[in-house]
């Protein structure tokens, strides 16, 4: 079961400890592989794919970038 919000109550009244509600993190704004919690409180896995792109003025050599980046000639 997802919390998204925990309230301590004591004897002086009520304290939030912690409050997902508000959060705005989702799968397709948080970084490929990393983990955190949305604001229902239920764990998600990050989908965003970062790329490079490089620049030259030649043929680029073949152990540069990854796959998904670019090389652009100028």
């Amino acid at each position: 079961m997802a919390v998204n919000k925990v309230v301590y109550n004591s004897p002086d009244g009520q304290t939030t400890l912690i409050d997902l509600t508000e959060d705005t993190v989702t799968s397709d704004n948080l970084l490929n592989g990393v983990t955190a919690h949305d604001k229902t409180g239920t764990v998600i896995t990050g989908t965003v794919e970062v790329h490079k792109y490089y620049t030259g003025s030649t043929e680029p050599d073949s152990s540069l970038g990854e796959d998904g980046d670019l090389y652009l000639m100028t």
